[in-house]
């Protein structure tokens, strides 16, 4: 799974980890799930813990990917 935007890390940092995430899925023949655009802004408790409507939105966008 791709990482989503966050104020955890930079954008550029999260290009930098999608990259090798996807390259390792190619790799071994693994679906990455596309969740590198979501965005949690508002959805968070603190910098990194979801409310509930962030566990929501990343529940629906996991199972998004897995039904294609």
């Amino acid at each position: 799974m791709e990482l989503p935007k966050s104020k955890l890390y930079s954008d550029s940092s999260k290009v930098a980890y999608n990259k090798i995430i996807n390259d390792c899925g190619k790799e071994f023949d693994l679906k990455v799930l596309k969740t590198g655009d979501l965005d949690f802004t508002g959805l968070l408790i603190d910098s990194a813990h979801p409310l509930t409507a962030g566990h929501t939105k990343l529940a629906e966008a996991v199972l998004s990917e897995l039904l294609k």
